[in-house]
């Protein structure tokens, strides 16, 4: 396991966009240590800093809370594993737990209070994402094996299914109700963005394969994708992290670590996720906006530089809920 110290870099990545507007973001990475865990990545943060995720020891998979430097895990009751996937600007959280390796139950945790739920007639669910109005959306499996996005709202269920498309998951939602997730047609995996009934792709340039996990108040996602010639295995697959915002996508493969994956953002564009330097470990992206010098224009590439170093932080405090 790696040590308690962070990784502190900051990155410069160029905004993908077309010839009349370009310009770069900075941001400051930071990888940080989950006590305990040999594998770890972080899944959502919201507006006050919290974030959740998972990780993974010799006793299992594990949810996390990380409040400033105090980490506070999770087990559900009776489950081989669980995984925090969202947080909302109350601390209510949505994630998932396993009851058998072939059954996983949504759940919402509101402080102790843990309400579990299945989609009607499903196989298993998954939640992932949680909005300030207690909304979740995730996907599920039904009998027949299909995969379909739901909205939970209260009791009410509604499924999500990109029209013509026999795969449907939903990851992430804001207060407005926009929902993404990804697809699969005969074309590959896509990524979608609802507004109301009316659903957008959204694939990166050249990309084979794209993710869209999370969307905040602004309309901003943060996502990952593949391009042609990465390995298609989901343990070794090269993932490259990704925001988009409605002047183009900012791409970032983070220097030294094999997968790059946006996973959550919230409404200040702090962006979480997980790097794989070899040791997969959790990371906190802010974003620093940098003017670009006039004339200069980006075509399809990235630019990453790496102008910090490592440094050493305080032990984290450890609880448990």
């Amino acid at each position: 396991m790696r040590s308690n110290g962070i990784l502190l870099s900051t990155v410069l990545a160029l905004l993908l966009s077309g010839p009349s507007l370009a310009h770069s973001v900075m941001y400051t990475f930071i990888a940080f240590a989950v006590p305990d865990a040999a594998v770890a990545g972080a899944w959502d943060i919201n507006d006050a800093g919290q974030i959740v995720g998972t990780f993974s020891n010799g006793l299992g998979t594990h949810a996390f809370l990380k409040d400033g430097n105090t980490f506070t895990s999770f087990d559900a009751p009776g489950s081989i594993f669980t995984k925090y996937l969202g947080i909302n600007n109350l601390g209510q959280t949505a994630g998932l737990f396993a009851v058998s390796p072939v059954l996983d139950r949504g759940f919402i945790k509101d402080g102790p209070v843990l309400t579990a739920f299945n989609a009607p007639g499903d196989f298993t669910t998954n939640a992932f994402k949680i909005n300030d109005a207690g909304q979740v959306v995730g996907y599920y499996i039904d009998g027949s094996g299909g995969n379909h996005g739901f909205l939970k709202d209260g009791a009410t269920f509604t499924a999500i299914d990109v029209p013509g498309a026999p795969f449907t998951n939903a990851f992430g939602l804001n207060n407005a109700g926009d929902i993404v997730g990804r697809y699969q047609d005969a074309t590959g995996m896509h990524g979608f963005l609802k507004v109301g009934p009316l659903f957008t792709p959204i694939d990166f340039p050249g990309a084979v394969y794209t993710d869209v996990l999370d969307i905040n108040d602004a309309g901003e996602m943060a996502g990952r994708f593949r391009n042609v010639g990465d390995p298609l295995d989901f343990a070794d697959g090269r993932f490259h992290g990704f925001s988009k915002t409605a002047e183009g996508f900012t791409v970032l493969d983070f220097p030294g670590s094999s997968i790059t994956e946006f996973l959550g953002i919230n409404n200040k564009g702090v962006i979480v996720g997980q790097i794989n330097t070899p040791e997969a470990l959790p990371f906190i992206a802010v974003p620093v906006s940098v003017p670009e010098p006039s004339g200069f224009v980006l075509f399809g590439s990235t630019l990453v530089t790496l102008v910090a170093l490592v440094c050493m932080a305080s032990r984290p405090r450890r609880s448990r809920a």
